[in-house]
């Protein structure tokens, strides 16, 4: 995966109080199910799909709480355009599972700007990374194959 050393630079004084200090190393969230974190989601039971939707609900309507709160310490203001990227992420991932829900193809130009967006959201950002766009990027990258 990464190493957050190679993010950031550390030296014994340097102060661990940001998100990513106190984050676990594995700390992923289970948003998909293995079906669907792994492209094969055409075999996803109905559970593994609402499941799927919870997570990506709760992601992007999560940024409108988070924002005034992260905007209070300077220790926290890094985490706002991750907050925003996570929401706009979750926002593509929900539209896609629609698109796939309902058979609908996109247009090759919106789905190609949902992919870049995604590859620049999975970048780190604020020493974290947001390990669920690569997993919607495959749900979007479907969009075109039905």
């Amino acid at each position: 995966m990464y190493e957050r050393q190679q993010l950031r630079s550390f030296t014994d004084s340097t102060p661990l109080n940001h998100l990513d200090d106190a984050v676990p190393r594995k700390a992923t969230p289970r948003a998909n199910s293995t079906k669907l974190r792994s492209g094969s989601f055409r075999k996803a039971n109905p559970q593994e799909w609402q499941q799927a939707r919870q997570w990506l609900l709760l992601w992007r309507d999560n940024d409108a709480k988070l924002q005034p709160l992260l905007a209070r310490s300077y220790l926290t203001q890094e985490l706002a355009p991750v907050s925003r990227s996570l929401s706009r992420v979750a926002e593509i991932g929900l539209q896609a599972l629609d698109n796939l829900h309902d058979n609908q193809l996109i247009s090759p130009d919106l789905r190609q700007r949902n992919i870049d967006f995604l590859k620049a959201a999975g970048k780190p950002q604020a020493v974290l990374l947001l390990m669920v766009a690569p997993s919607v990027e495959l749900l979007v990258q479907a969009t075109g194959t039905q």
